[in-house]
């Protein structure tokens, strides 16, 4: 199976073309990479056109994935907006409708995690401004919470089953600051700080599972699963303008 996926929920953005996602066997045949100094939709028009040239269209085309966010409100309204272009397309052409899957920003960082420590406990963090973090940890479903509530957070779920704990994401490094003049009492560890930022080769990974463990077996209905007017972005809180707003009402 060949996945054009796409992660544009923090600065940095992605696209990659992916055959047979996973750690076995995997092939990647395009991928491209930019950190936003302007619009997502700027770098990702480019990176998709050059996509389709090397395809020579979108026939080779079998599965669309995602981010969905947490993260940026614009840079996931831009990713999801572009592949639900493409997905109205190729349903109204004679290629008919393909999978679109949505993943989620801290599933897409834990997956890269896994990849680099599969033994560690990885916990995935996404600036959500207001001096706040959008946690997951190893894979629960993502908060927005205070750097104080992330540190009792680990703690508690360290003393319960104590492991090597992995700290990644785009606000890996507030997390770092907070924590240095601490006496913590679980086990840290790092990686590369490339693993920061969510990478559209783990979106395939992780949408390739999703299909992988759905038990329908015929192609319409797998389309009806994932069909691209399912896909919704995820906001777990207001925008910092919104919430302004509120305040004022």
């Amino acid at each position: 199976m060949t996945i054009l996926a796409i992660e544009t929920c923090t600065t940095h953005g992605s696209l990659s073309l992916v055959e047979s996602a996973s750690e076995i066997g995997e092939r990647v045949l395009a991928t491209s990479s930019w950190t936003r100094s302007s619009s997502h939709a700027e770098h990702l028009s480019l990176a998709l056109e050059k996509s389709r040239d090397l395809l020579g269209g979108w026939s080779e085309i079998q599965a669309l994935a995602c981010g969905i966010g947490p993260g940026s409100f614009t840079g996931i309204r831009v990713g999801i907006n572009t592949l639900r272009a493409v997905a109205w397309a190729l349903e109204n052409s004679p290629l008919g409708a393909i999978p679109f899957v949505g993943v989620r920003t801290t599933d897409t960082l834990l997956a890269a995690g896994r990849a680099a420590l599969p033994h560690a406990r990885v916990t995935a963090l996404i600036p959500a401004q207001m001096n706040l973090c959008f946690a997951s940890f190893d894979g629960t479903e993502p908060e927005a919470l205070s750097l104080e509530q992330i540190v009792a957070r680990l703690t508690e779920i360290d003393s319960r089953n104590p492991k090597e704990n992995l700290v990644l994401g785009p606000a890996r490094l507030d997390f770092e600051e907070f924590v240095r003049p601490l006496q913590l009492g679980f086990r840290r560890t790092s990686v590369a700080t490339e693993f920061d930022w969510p990478q559209a080769v783990y979106v395939a990974r992780r949408a390739a599972e999703q299909l992988r463990l759905e038990p329908i077996k015929t192609r319409e209905a797998l389309v009806q699963k994932f069909h691209w007017q399912l896909v919704q972005p995820l906001y777990l809180r207001g925008s910092g303008a919104e919430e302004k707003m509120s305040e004022r009402a």
